[in-house]
C-alpha cells in the first residue's frame, strides 16, 4: 500500500474480460495487498461483456465492445490508432 500512495500512476480499477486460468490466481494473491478501495474496483469476467463494460464505466455496456470481445460493436478496427500514429509522424517529419 505504501508503494501505490509513492507511485505516479493512479490505478482507477482493474478489470478483466476472459482471462487466462492463471491471471484470476495472479489477482486472488495479489487482492490481499491491494487497498480497500481498489480491492472493491477488482473484477474478472470470464464470459459477459456487458457486465464488464458497465463495471469499467462505460455507459453504453456491451455496444462500446468489439464482437470479437462479446460485444456488439460492428466494424471496428483493431489497427486504426497505428494508422494514426504513423500519419502523425509522417507529417511531423515532413513539416
Amino acid at each position: 500500500m505504501v508503494a501505490s500512495k509513492a507511485s505516479p500512476l493512479s490505478l482507477k480499477g482493474l478489470y478483466g474480460l476472459h482471462p487466462p486460468y492463471h491471471a484470476a490466481a495472479l489477482v486472488a494473491i495479489l487482492k490481499p495487498f491491494l487497498s480497500a478501495k481498489l480491492r472493491s474496483r477488482t473484477a474478472l469476467f470470464e464470459s459477459d461483456a456487458a457486465a464488464a463494460a458497465t463495471a469499467a464505466g462505460l455507459a453504453s455496456g456491451a455496444a462500446a465492445l468489439p464482437v470479437a470481445y462479446g460485444g456488439t460493436q460492428e466494424g471496428f478496427d483493431p489497427a486504426w490508432h497505428l494508422r494514426k500514429v504513423s500519419r502523425a509522424r509522417t507529417l511531423a517529419t515532413n513539416s
